[in-house]
């Protein structure tokens, strides 16, 4: 397959295996590509998320009654992938303890200390209010003694309140957001996304977790 249609990043199964495909020089048809991100989407399944007649429970019921199972399963999604984690412990190593004058910019002295239980209950709801968006982020982060940028989240609307009020609903969560299931988003792109956007997005999933 010519370059320019963007040779091929996934598998006939996963992008993963396409990739691998694509690493030995081998074309992959465009229609396997997107099939592949599609067929990855899919089987990203909640535990018992298919026990729950539709109709049966409106949205918040339906997040509670998942919340309650991911809580009795192993899932956790990953807050820092491992190449990450690598680099911010060189950074930490090199910088020493952080500077006074960084440490006053985190306006929040008792900051709440998530685990990946917590944040994965926190990125199932409807909604993520600001205070939580940034309690994840300090969570990916625990080893830092302040987090200026996850106290900026929390200040959002006091300190640029006719910005926060384009980009944030009335309590709080961010109102450019997809509603319902995002992975009725994540389909879409993988049938509309320029090849070479989703090889992009492989290279990158595979470096982060290396």
């Amino acid at each position: 397959m010519p370059s320019a249609t963007g040779s091929a990043t996934a598998g006939p199964t996963t992008p993963t295996s396409t990739g691998a495909a694509a690493g030995e020089g081998l074309p992959v048809p465009e229609a396997t590509v997107r099939a592949a991100f599609r067929a990855s989407v899919d089987t990203g399944r909640l535990p018992g998320e298919h026990d729950i007649p539709a109709g049966e429970l409106d949205l918040d019921e339906r997040l509670d009654r998942l919340s309650d199972q991911i809580a009795d399963s192993d899932q956790r999604i990953t807050l820092v992938p491992a190449r990450a984690r690598r680099i911010d412990e060189r950074i930490a190593r090199a910088l020493g303890d952080s500077p006074a004058e960084l440490t006053e910019l985190d306006r929040n002295t008792d900051p709440p200390r998530l685990t990946a239980l917590d944040a994965t209950m926190t990125t199932l709801g409807s909604s993520v209010p600001l205070q939580d968006l940034a309690a994840v982020l300090r969570a990916m982060s625990p080893g830092m003694p302040a987090n200026p940028f996850a106290s900026l989240v929390e200040t959002t609307r006091e300190d640029v309140p006719e910005a926060a009020s384009r980009v944030l609903a009335d309590d709080d969560p961010l109102a450019f957001l997809p509603e319902g299931d995002p992975r009725e988003l994540l389909r879409d792109l993988a049938d509309k996304a320029p090849l070479d956007d989703l090889a992009d997005a492989r290279r990158t999933a595979v470096q982060v977790r290396d």
